[in-house]
């Protein structure tokens, strides 16, 4: 599946004073148009069979999706002191219906010298109306930062895979869940001459459960990664090149 979207924020409270507890808020949302295909295909293949009185069975399902759908963001920072900047984030997503076609086909065939032959066709349809659901997540953060020097930063994000849900039908999915910690340095961000003394240096780690589980065990996922951010001479743009492992 792919997704495109456009993102947007706010600060509705930015004409308040300075003292103001409210000053730090900020609001967000995007807009996103998720389409492409998932398909999948199954077999019953009879090994051991010497005639052709046993057949196999292939089952075919492509589903095309197509709809858009709403992601929504909150976050808050504020000094702790002159040298201390707290930042913390929520970011989440409500169960989603993503409107699409369903396509089926299930035949009956034989195998000779490696080639398929297809006997009965047992079912076949194409473009049935329906939806998927797509399951509820949400996120959170937070993030100190030192001096504009050095940023420690956790999440956390899970999803509630066990509602989703493809044209009426479930499936066995459990919900997944992730943890990351990361931390970025720049040498001298404000006084520093020279190109390298504004480059960000970012390194994290990450652990996550996902949704897939193979023979009643749950898939983990573990990984760690380190990065950095390039400026562009006279521009106010970043040049972010990443390593995950």
């Amino acid at each position: 599946l792919n997704r495109i979207y456009l993102g947007s924020g706010i600060q509705p409270f930015s004409g308040k004073p300075d003292s103001s507890w409210l000053k730090g808020f900020s609001l967000g949302v995007n807009v996103a148009y998720l389409f492409g295909s998932m398909d999948y295909e199954r077999r019953a293949i009879f090994t051991t069979a010497t005639t052709n009185y046993y057949y196999n069975l292939r089952e075919i399902n492509i589903y095309n999706l197509s709809d858009f759908y709403l992601d929504y963001g909150l976050q808050y920072k504020t000094r702790l002191s002159k040298k201390w900047l707290l930042q913390t984030g929520l970011t989440a997503s409500p169960s989603s219906k993503i409107d699409g076609k369903h396509s089926g086909l299930a035949q009956t065939y034989y195998l000779s010298n490696g080639i398929e032959y297809p006997k009965d066709t047992v079912n076949s349809f194409d473009d049935q109306k329906g939806s998927i659901t797509l399951p509820s997540r949400w996120g959170v953060g937070i993030q100190l930062n030192f001096s504009d020097k050095i940023a420690f930063g956790i999440d956390y994000k899970t999803q509630n895979w066990k509602n989703f849900k493809a044209f009426d039908a479930a499936d066995k999915l459990k919900n997944s869940q992730s943890i990351s910690i990361g931390a970025q340095f720049i040498p001298n961000p404000a006084n520093g001459r020279g190109f390298w003394q504004h480059v960000q240096y970012r390194a994290g780690v990450n652990y996550a459960s996902t949704y897939l589980s193979i023979n009643a065990t749950e898939l983990q996922q573990q990984s760690v990664s380190i990065g950095a951010g390039f400026p562009i001479i006279k521009s106010l743009s970043t040049l972010n090149i990443a390593l995950q492992y």
